[in-house]
């Protein structure tokens, strides 16, 4: 039993749904292999096309997973903390501006808006080893957001977890 309450402690999202925390190891592992992939790739002096053309890859990838993740855990926010379902759809709501690009090569919104240049990467930072996105005028940084996401998941702690992935409170009733 010691084994299983460790197990617990160490990732929370268990207790909400086993498929969530193995998306969640497989998304934070790629973006992971994304930032090694970074660095690699951007050097103070140059840039090696191929492997920034494969961080392409890793950092779409690792987007779609991420959005999806949080799209799960924020309509299912009763089953968490207060804090953490705001933490989590504060970053959904950050990461759609990216992600509907991403995936639909147009912008969000009713109107099928077909985009341009916005799914490309509009900078690369040398000292970070970072890559940028900006969709119309908001910028992404692939570190910053891996970061980020990093942080959200690894905030969540035990007490968080208030009920399993498709609990629903019936008529007051837990």
């Amino acid at each position: 039993m010691e084994e299983i309450d460790r197990m617990y402690m160490e990732h929370p999202l268990l207790a909400f749904s086993f498929y969530t925390h193995v998306q969640c190891e497989i998304t934070r592992r790629l973006g992971h292999e994304l930032l090694t992939s970074l660095e690699t790739a951007i050097a103070p002096d140059s840039v090696d096309a191929t492997v920034l053309d494969r961080a392409y890859g890793q950092f779409w990838l690792w987007v779609l997973g991420a959005y999806e993740i949080t799209r799960t855990m924020s309509h299912a926010e009763a089953c968490f903390s207060p804090a953490v379902a705001k933490n989590v759809l504060d970053f959904k709501r950050r990461i759609t501006r990216l992600r509907i690009p991403f995936a639909k090569q147009e912008y969000a919104g009713r109107e099928t808006v077909l985009l341009g240049a916005d799914a490309s990467i509009s900078g690369i930072d040398r000292q970070k080893r970072d890559m940028t996105f900006n969709v119309r005028g908001d910028v992404f940084s692939a570190r910053g957001l891996v970061a980020d996401f990093d942080a959200l998941i690894s905030s969540i702690k035990p007490a968080d977890v208030l009920h399993r992935h498709g609990w629903r409170e019936r008529r007051g009733i837990s």
